[in-house]
């Protein structure tokens, strides 16, 4: 696991006159190391492998109402969830750009 810089987005809702709309507010750039791991999965005898990555960070500004994304030159994440302690655990999922 190497560590990479990624620009930490926060999606945010803003209802206007004509609905709503949401922007995308850069927060900070902020250190994360990605690992990736393959699980197997198991449906009615039909075997799936599913890509799982995690990250760690040392940020804690984040807020559980937030809807936050990492992106970088070579690819986007959508942060699916956090747990946060002495690092903070960050559940991603890799988004085709």
């Amino acid at each position: 696991m190497t560590t990479q810089p990624f620009n930490l987005y926060q999606i945010i809702t803003v209802n206007g006159r004509y609905g709503e709309t949401t922007e995308e507010v850069l927060i900070d750039t902020i250190d994360v190391s990605i690992s990736e791991q393959h699980m197997k999965s198991y449906t009615n005898e039909i075997q799936y492998y599913i890509k799982v990555e995690t990250g760690l960070t040392q940020y804690k500004g984040f807020d559980v109402k937030g809807k936050y994304f990492l992106s970088n030159d070579n690819c986007k994440y959508d942060l699916q969830s956090f747990i946060i302690g002495r690092w903070t655990q960050l559940q991603l999922k890799q988004v085709i750009v």
